[in-house]
């Protein structure tokens, strides 16, 4: 099932074990997930750090934009950030809005275990023509 390929994938990724990104849903234009807040992921403030916040709304999103049938390549994006968050977790959840033939468009909205918004990202990506083979650790 294309499902379980994309969420393997995004999940068996580097990046998410390193931060413990769990995707848990990736299928036709949308995908969420969660993370659970660490210790170490806290800025000087002791709010969730803005880097961690990207990086974990930028997997979702990639997440999002590879539930199309090509894999996608992010080309440009933007976060605004709403407000800090001191919470345990933080969810996201992403949306194709945009899909051209080679251009698209996804935006992701991060919130946290209150319901609140944390941040908004947008990112832009490139349909590449070649169809996903497999997890990310078979593509090593």
């Amino acid at each position: 099932m294309r499902e379980d390929l994309i969420k393997d994938m995004f999940n068996e990724c580097g990046v998410a074990a390193l931060l413990g990104i769990e995707v848990t849903e990736a299928t036709d234009g949308i995908a969420r997930g969660r993370l659970s807040i660490r210790k170490e992921y806290l800025n000087v403030f002791g709010d969730l750090h803005g880097g961690i916040t990207f990086a974990f709304a930028d997997h979702i999103g990639g997440a999002c934009s590879n539930t199309l049938p090509h894999k996608t390549v992010l080309l440009e994006s933007s976060i605004h950030y709403t407000r800090g968050t001191r919470g345990r977790e933080v969810f996201a959840e992403a949306v194709l809005t945009h899909c051209g033939k080679k251009i698209g468009r996804v935006d992701t909205k991060v919130y946290d275990d209150s319901g609140a918004i944390v941040a908004f990202i947008h990112q832009i990506f490139y349909i590449m023509k070649d169809e996903h083979a497999g997890t990310a650790s078979q593509n090593i």
